[in-house]
């Protein structure tokens, strides 16, 4: 449920390391380089565009007159991470932890790469290791809270987004991870209330309005939550998650081509996230595009062979809406040796079998 940060948030983060801080203080820096360092800051504090090409200029600059300034090098990190450049963030990352050690923010960073890349062991290291250095370091606090809240671990997670907003009274993310542990707990009126506050703070937070409209579907209040999702996906139009929640929400009313339209948005993001696949199928059998949804059905069985949701949803296209009886057959005895009789609908597919077969039957005795 945590959303990416934005491009204001990062840029947010590298002018408030760039300024000037109790750690740059004490650092012997050269008036040369500490000069580039300011004008790096002049261009972020732009009301324009962000000429990132300039401020990485400067930030080089400021390298070359002194080579082992960490604020630099973690900055020069956060500009090659705006502008796409991964492994050269790293480097940079990597260079000012090295310079110091017992700065912070650069191992917060590393962690955050670790994650990304689903090596959750290291990140945590990482994370943890930063928060020995700084106890408020928002990044690492933000991220074990979301760590903590996919363990379920509630307490825990309440408690480092808490750390966050101590280290930073502005930080979205924080709100963002607060609201969604609340909203995980059913403490729905709690997450909105922050939800609220975040947005006070930063209105164009697209993760704050996808979650407002998770909230207002657990009150049944559909309009308000797309208006929502809407939101979010005014201000990211690339987000994932509010594009499925939105299809999601249209298809409960049936608009089977708003549903559509947004799934294919999703899907060009993730082809292969089941969910988004069983929706999509469930749009294109409502678009009345049958041999579609019958492939995007094979297409999740062929990602995941137990998946009972497509062998179910199989099963009635080909039974209600194509009439070809033998499939239909074939794939609801499949689902049924996927259950149990304890299931809700076993007592359902073997009545839906029974018929099939006599259905099957009757056919084979009508003269063609």
């Amino acid at each position: 449920m945590i959303h990416k940060p934005t491009p204001i948030v990062a840029v947010w983060l590298v002018a408030i390391l760039l300024a000037t801080t109790p750690a740059v203080a004490k650092r012997k820096v050269k008036p040369a380089a500490r000069a580039e360092m300011e004008k790096a800051l002049k261009l972020l504090k732009s009301q324009s565009a962000i000429d990132f090409a300039g401020v990485r200029t400067h930030l080089l600059n400021a390298d070359k007159i002194q080579s082992d300034i960490p604020e630099v090098l973690f900055n020069l990190g956060v500009v090659a991470e705006m502008q796409g450049n991964m492994s050269k963030a790293e480097e940079y990352y990597k260079k000012a932890r090295r310079s110091d050690s017992s700065y912070a923010p650069p191992i917060a960073k590393l962690g955050e790469i670790e994650f990304r890349k689903g090596n959750f062991a290291r990140a945590r290291q990482y994370f943890e290791e930063a928060i020995k250095l700084d106890k408020v370091n928002s990044l690492a606090r933000n991220y074990l809270s979301r760590m903590e809240r996919l363990k379920r671990n509630f307490p825990q997670a309440i408690l480092h987004a808490r750390l966050a907003l101590m280290g930073n009274r502005e930080n979205v993310e924080a709100y963002n991870n607060l609201a969604a542990t609340y909203y995980e707990m059913g403490l729905y009126e709690l997450a909105q209330l922050v939800c609220v506050s975040a947005l006070k703070i930063h209105r164009r937070s697209p993760a704050t309005y996808n979650l407002q409209g998770l909230l207002y579907l657990k009150t049944d209040d559909v309009k308000r939550a797309i208006e929502k999702f809407r939101d979010a996906l005014r201000y990211d139009p690339n987000f994932f998650e509010a594009h499925l929640n939105l299809a999601l929400s249209t298809l409960n009313f049936s608009d089977f081509n708003t549903a559509h339209h947004h799934l294919v948005l999703a899907l060009k993001q993730k082809p292969k996230h089941v969910k988004a696949l069983l929706a999509m199928a469930v749009s294109l059998r409502g678009l009345k595009r049958f041999d579609e949804a019958i492939a995007t059905y094979k297409k999740v069985l062929a990602l995941d062979s137990r998946n009972k949701e497509a062998r179910y949803n199989l099963c009635i296209l080909y039974h209600e809406f194509l009439q070809k009886y033998q499939q239909a057959l074939t794939t609801c005895i499949e689902y049924q040796g996927m259950i149990t009789t304890a299931n809700a609908k076993y007592a359902e597919v073997q009545k839906r079998i029974t018929g099939l077969k006599k259905t099957i039957e009757v056919l084979k005795k009508t003269p063609k």
